[in-house]
Order: C-alpha cells, then sequence, then structure tokens
C-alpha cells in the first residue's frame, strides 16, 4: 500500500502540525485479525483494506510530526472492551489524556479532516467553542455518549464530527463522541434509521435522532438534555432571562447591540440609521468582521447603531431579508431597508461602503 499523504498535501500538513501540535497525542488503532481464505474480492478483503488504510494513515501523521503516538492494538484488547470498540478498525484519540473520543471505521474521504482537527484540539486540550458553551458544558455531570453517524462523501459532516468531539474535549471525558461510519456499520445505521447524514444519537436512544449540522449553543443544549436532565429546565429559564435582558434596546448605544427575531422590527424602527451583522459561529469571516464592528460603534456613538444577529438561532428575520450568505450587512434607514453589504471587508473600506448610504 502506497502513501496517502504525499506531495502539496504533506508540505501543508508538516506546517500546519508545527504551528497547532501543543503537546503528545495518543492516537490508537484497534483492528481485527483478517485470514483471507478466497483469493477474490470478499468482505475479508474490504476489511483488510480499510484496517491498513487506519494503520498506514495514522502512522503517517505520526512521521509528520512524533508528537503524534501511535499504537495499534487488537480488537480483543482490555482496552478495546473498555471502551466497547467492536468495530475493526476503530481508532480512539486521546484516552491517555482523559478522552472519549474515538473514531469507528476507517477515517476516509471528509473525514480524515475531522480526525486530524481533533488531534490538534486534544493536543492543547483546548477548543474554540464560545466562552458561554464552555460555561454550559460545566453543567454536565452525567456520561452521556454522542454518535455521529457520517459518509466519506459528505462535505458537512466533518463539522458535526468536529462540533461532538470538541464537546468531549471541554466535558474532560463525561461525553463520549464516537464518529460512526455508516457504510463500515451498517447494522447500526439500520438500527438507528440513518437515512441523511450527520445523524446524532444519543446514549442508543433512538428518539434522540437529530439530523443535519447544528449551531453549536443548540447542540450543546440538545446534549445537556440528556447529560444534565435535572438542571435542564432551570438552565432554560436562566439563558431566556437573559436573552430577554440582551434584547433591551438603549438609548444611544457604543456598543453591537444584540438584535433577534423578538426586537428586530423595534430595532429598525426605534434607530433611523441601523446596520445589522448577520453572522453565524461557524463563519471564519464573520469572526473577522466582529472587532471591526466593535470598533465602529464605538466611533460612530450618535450618527449609526451596530446590530448584530445570529442567523441561525433567528432565522424568520434572515429568511425574511432573504439572507443566503454571511457575513452579510442588512443597511437600514427610518425603518426601511437601504442596502446590503455580502462579505468581509477591511475596516475602512467597508466604512466607504457604508458612507454611500450614511452622512458618518
Amino acid at each position: 500500500m502506497g502513501k496517502f499523504i504525499n506531495g502539496e498535501a504533506e508540505k501543508q500538513l508538516r506546517e500546519q502540525f508545527g504551528q497547532r501540535m501543543k503537546g503528545d497525542v495518543d492516537v490508537k488503532v484497534f483492528t481485527r485479525s483478517i485470514i483471507l481464505v478466497q483469493a477474490v474480492k470478499s468482505p475479508e478483503q474490504d476489511a483488510k483494506e480499510l484496517n491498513d488504510f487506519a494503520v498506514t494513515f495514522t502512522n503517517e501523521l505520526s512521521e509528520l510530526d512524533p508528537r503524534v503516538k501511535v499504537e495499534q492494538l487488537s480488537l480483543e484488547s482490555d482496552l478495546a472492551k473498555k471502551f466497547n470498540i467492536t468495530v475493526s478498525p476503530s481508532i480512539l484519540i486521546g484516552s491517555e489524556k482523559g478522552y472519549k473520543i474515538i473514531f469507528s471505521g476507517a477515517p476516509f474521504g471528509h473525514e480524515g479532516s475531522s480526525f486530524i482537527e481533533t488531534i490538534f484540539d486534544v493536543s492543547s486540550g483546548e477548543t474554540p467553542l464560545t466562552a458561554e458553551n464552555k460555561e454550559l458544558i460545566k453543567n454536565i455531570k452525567n456520561e452521556v455518549k454522542v454518535q455521529t453517524f457520517v459518509t466519506p462523501e459528505c462535505p458537512y459532516c466533518p463539522t458535526a464530527v468536529i462540533l461532538a468531539n470538541r464537546i468531549a474535549i471541554e466535558s474532560k471525558g463525561l461525553v463520549t463522541s464516537e464518529c460512526v461510519e455508516s457504510y463500515e456499520s451498517q447494522a447500526l445505521a439500520q438500527q438507528f434509521k440513518v437515512s441523511a447524514v450527520p445523524q446524532y444519537v444519543i446514549n442508543g436512544n433512538p428518539d434522540s435522532a437529530l439530523t443535519g449540522v447544528q449551531p453549536e449553543k443548540l447542540f450543546v443544549l440538545y446534549i445537556l438534555q440528556y447529560a444534565a436532565p435535572d438542571k435542564f429546565d432551570a438552565i432554560m429559564a436562566e439563558l431566556e432571562a437573559k436573552k430577554k435582558e440582551m434584547e433591551k434596546l438603549q438609548d444611544n448605544p457604543d456598543k453591537a447591540i444584540y438584535i433577534t427575531d423578538n426586537n428586530f422590527k423595534d430595532a429598525i424602527k426605534k434607530y433611523p440609521n441601523i446596520i445589522v451583522d448577520c453572522w453565524a459561529e461557524w463563519c471564519g469571516p464573520c469572526k473577522m468582521m466582529a472587532p471591526i464592528l466593535e470598533e465602529m460603534a464605538s466611533d460612530f456613538k450618535g450618527s449609526l447603531v451596530i446590530g448584530k444577529m445570529n442567523v441561525e438561532e433567528n432565522p424568520e428575520t434572515a429568511s425574511e431579508y432573504g439572507v443566503k450568505s454571511i457575513p452579510t450587512t442588512l443597511l437600514f434607514k427610518n425603518g426601511s431597508k437601504a442596502g446590503e453589504i455580502v462579505g468581509a471587508m477591511a475596516k475602512g473600506n467597508f466604512t466607504e461602503e457604508l458612507r454611500k448610504y450614511y452622512t458618518l
């Protein structure tokens, strides 16, 4: 079997490992011995190829950076039994640090990216989850297992897997995150009626099935229903009270204000000149614009109000105004839409665009 990582990909990965690895990461590859009894292609042959890929791929990552500590173990080992690992191949990441992150099946296709991203996160023990969501995760007191069903060709699945793995890291081992390759675990996929991916299942409960990439906060709350059931109602009540407080519209604000479906219409009526930044937690360009908008809120106090609206948490307004890509900045004058700016820009360029609509 030839190398899987070579050429430009090898160069780029070597640079990423050099920049992002913070410490050692144990990667344990579990396989079952395969004895070939047929010369023709067979399920046994498929299994051997999958095992070989998992072993070769992880060893190549270790060659890129020796801090990736790869160990090959039998599926019949005590450690496999401890983590209830039954699929060959399966890969356990960060168990020596106390994490429970499992890839059931070979990380083919798009899942290679989520596998590598998880190694980076485990190496530092820190994740880019929001501070609010990290605080919510601290409410987890019960162990819970999250299975994320994926397929190699699904471009959305890595986002779902990475989010579940990051919650597992932040929970300090209370959350087990298992990425399940549906083709290699067809019986399990059928059991949970997986017809579209990504699909989440909590604690093996079919009624918990949730399909599609979820917003970070909503997914954390989804897990908390199972991981902190005794606290969940109180958590939701506290969040609702906090939201209502943040939705209050102040006079002449010098900071970006919190816009939701609830207060949107009141905001554009209250402020003669207001722009609304439509963003999402996963959006890189949105994060680039965030500090620029905060600066503008102070710079233009009295002449222009800056609002920020998470489109995933406020889909009604986003749909009403046809927001199809983010970041999109909606521009309003005297309660009516005056225009919009799509995409991220440097502060100077963004200001020049705004001056086409407002006196700043």
